[in-house]
């Protein structure tokens, strides 16, 4: 351990650790938006879909189940709280 015992070294050691961790979370962080921004287009365009479905009586797409609301849970969506 004779490397880490003068200041120079150590202060390298944690300057490259610090670009080491920063690159990483920067990784990671780009990944998640990149998530994120598959989620939104993938929900837009499912909108846009049940969206022609409800105007236009047509097939319902793929991976998504439209069920009718009953009870306490139309009455609530009537009234605009649900």
């Amino acid at each position: 351990m004779r490397f880490l015992s003068s200041l120079k070294s150590r202060a390298i050691v944690w300057v490259i650790s610090a670009m080491v961790i920063g690159a990483t979370a920067t990784a990671v962080w780009m990944h998640s938006q990149a998530k994120w921004d598959q989620h939104l287009a993938k929900s837009y365009f499912t909108g846009l879909a049940l969206h022609d479905t409800l105007r236009d009586s047509a097939k319902t797409p793929d991976g998504l189940i439209i069920t009718q609301l009953t009870g306490a849970h139309a009455q609530l969506a009537t009234a605009g709280l649900f």
